[in-house]
């Protein structure tokens, strides 16, 4: 049976953007030290609206701390590390928004009316499992979303 090489070129092409799609997949991915700052930033907020009463200084540095200086820079690092930076931020996020707001309302709530201290703290633990849970999850939706040539 005879070659075709139209066929031929495509396949070929075809492997080629197989492969192509799986080295941007490894290269969208966030690595473990992303997640798990992203996971900080998220507590240090926490941490630092809890510290509001008690110590405004160190309350403001914890929250500008968390919610710019570090995912500032983690998104820098991120691109310097990857050689690309994608919104990881765009959807997909109705979730995160409402487990870590309901509790930092929760939390403060209960913090000053029910004068029940640091609670915050404990309120962190949660948006940092939250957040580290949501990253995983951008993770796979870009990584399927390579897979599936942008489909998904």
């Amino acid at each position: 049976m005879a070659s075709d090489p139209a066929r031929d070129d495509a396949q070929l092409s075809l492997d080629e953007l197989t492969r192509v799609r799986a080295a941007m997949t490894t290269r969208v991915l966030a690595p473990w030290w992303y997640r798990w700052g992203m996971a900080l930033c998220t507590g240090a907020i926490f941490a630092g609206i809890g510290l509001f009463d008690d110590n405004s200084t160190m309350s403001s540095l914890l929250v500008v701390a968390g919610a710019i200086i570090g995912p500032t820079a983690l998104a820098g690092l991120l691109k310097q590390t990857t050689g690309v930076l994608v919104d990881r931020y765009s959807g997909g996020m109705l979730l995160w928004y409402l487990v870590v707001f309901g509790v930092l309302l929760v939390g403060l709530a209960a913090q000053v009316w029910l004068d029940l201290p640091y609670v915050l703290f404990a309120g962190a633990a949660v948006g940092f499992v939250a957040t580290l849970l949501l990253e995983r999850h951008i993770d796979r939706r870009l990584a399927g979303r390579l897979g599936a040539g942008g489909a998904a």
